[in-house]
């Protein structure tokens, strides 16, 4: 691996302030995930299949109103109780695959949030709520009586499409491009959707050498990039209650380049074994491709514990080396959660000691601020709107919408009205 020059920086550990100054802009600040609460999480099968919940903020003229709520999926009409045995969980998806049970027991609506740019009214904002084994389904924000509403689940183009990316992606003329991966066949689908969720615009197939599994993937103007990580069965693990998949970290990666156009697919290999939740920027041209993105050298979907290393992946196009490029500092920290920031930069999460404390901001892999505190627990994704971190975060027993601004590196609280439970992914929509 090719090591790049860094700059040390010293960690700052903030003085908190109980005041607040909300941005002026109105709108909807919310954090999408599992309705769980964090202690009892074991591990990442858990995380993954708790019913989805949204917990939010409407902002009016700069006054916080709070809002809770969770999707009304079909799994939680009909199975509103947690902690089935794996085994059982797994037969009924089975036979919902093959059209023999009622609905998507895996369908929780826990992953994203994907706004709409339509407005239903002046008064009214929609979105999705997306899981990646699972149609989306459509909320309402109501911004005069700060509510939130499950419409319905975006099912009309089912069964030609049963499931979509958690991580679609908004492109112009109101549509989404996202994924459909076949365990069984190996095989990825590649579709451009309109928004309504009624026809399919576009559809390319690529072909993987693993049981493709990807949580996000890359859009660019000409290309699609997913990433092909060493995951395969253990059969083994169901006895053992676990998940029956398992990464060879021993094994070759590889980056799959769909040409949107032609629907040709180039193949790159990475001679070790990564996994990638989330991706943070990616520049192509002709000659080469840079993937900047927290990697995993392991994963293991009975634990919650591991470990996002942010780094660069260089692809040559003409002679199809890889390389990987990495700041030593930042391989000390747990890294994941890359949202653009001020000037060109990406601010990620850091985890330590099992919790989110706090954000590391960076321009490619060096650092330029970080923001971490000893007595906060951040709860989720955040978003970078104005110059400023917003993000929920726990302090103690107390619960607290977090705004710091990434100038002065001042952070404001904002008591919550209700308990938060870990999320997933954040949005802010404006009204």
């Amino acid at each position: 691996m090719k090591l790049i020059s860094w700059l040390c920086v010293g960690l700052l550990i903030l003085p908190l302030r109980f005041s607040y100054r909300l941005p002026l802009k109105n709108g909807f600040f919310g954090t999408i995930g599992p309705n769980l609460k964090t202690a009892n999480i074991r591990n990442l099968v858990e995380l993954f299949t708790g019913n989805g919940v949204i917990q939010g903020v409407f902002i009016h003229n700069g006054k916080p109103r709070f809002a809770r709520h969770v999707i009304n999926t079909r799994k939680l009409q009909n199975e509103p109780f947690e902690g089935e045995p794996l085994f059982l969980t797994g037969l009924k998806y089975l036979l919902y695959k093959m059209g023999m049970f009622p609905y998507n027991n895996l369908g929780v609506a826990n992953t994203a949030l994907y706004p709409l740019s339509d407005h239903v009214d002046e008064n009214t904002t929609a979105l999705y709520a997306m899981y990646e084994r699972d149609l989306p389904y459509l909320v309402h924000l109501y911004h005069n009586t700060s509510s939130i509403a499950t419409i319905r689940q975006m099912d009309g183009l089912y069964p030609e499409i049963q499931e979509v990316s958690g991580h679609s992606k908004s492109i112009p003329g109101n549509r989404m491009e996202t994924l459909d991966y076949h365990i069984l066949s190996k095989q990825v689908d590649y579709y451009q959707i309109y928004d309504n969720m009624k026809s399919v615009v576009l559809k390319k197939t690529i072909q993987m050498q693993y049981i493709p599994i990807m949580h996000d993937f890359i859009s660019t103007e000409k290309s699609i990039i997913i990433m092909d990580s060493p995951l395969g069965f253990d059969f083994s693990n169901i006895f053992r209650g676990k998940l029956p998949i398992c990464f060879g970290k021993n094994h070759s990666t590889y980056v799959h380049v769909l040409d949107k156009i032609t629907g040709m697919v180039q193949q790159y290999e990475i001679t070790s074994g990564h996994y990638v939740f989330h991706y943070s920027d990616c520049k192509e041209t002709n000659e080469k491709i840079e993937i900047y993105a927290p990697l995993y050298d392991d994963l293991d979907f009975s634990s919650i514990n591991i470990q996002g290393k942010y780094r660069k992946i260089v692809i040559d196009r003409h002679t199809k080396h890889v390389t990987i490029e990495y700041n030593p500092y930042l391989e000390t920290m747990n890294l994941d959660f890359p949202i653009k920031g001020p000037n060109g930069t990406v601010v990620l999460r850091n985890i330590e000691n099992r919790r989110m404390n706090g954000f590391v901001m960076v321009d490619g892999l060096e650092i330029v601020k970080t923001w971490l505190y000893d007595d906060l627990f951040f709860c989720g994704e955040h978003v970078v709107l104005d110059n400023s971190i917003m993000a929920f975060c726990l302090k103690g027993d107390s619960n607290y919408l977090a705004i710091i601004d990434v100038a002065t590196d001042s952070l404001e609280l904002i008591e919550c009205s209700y308990d938060l439970t870990i999320g997933f992914h954040s949005a802010f929509i404006f009204r």
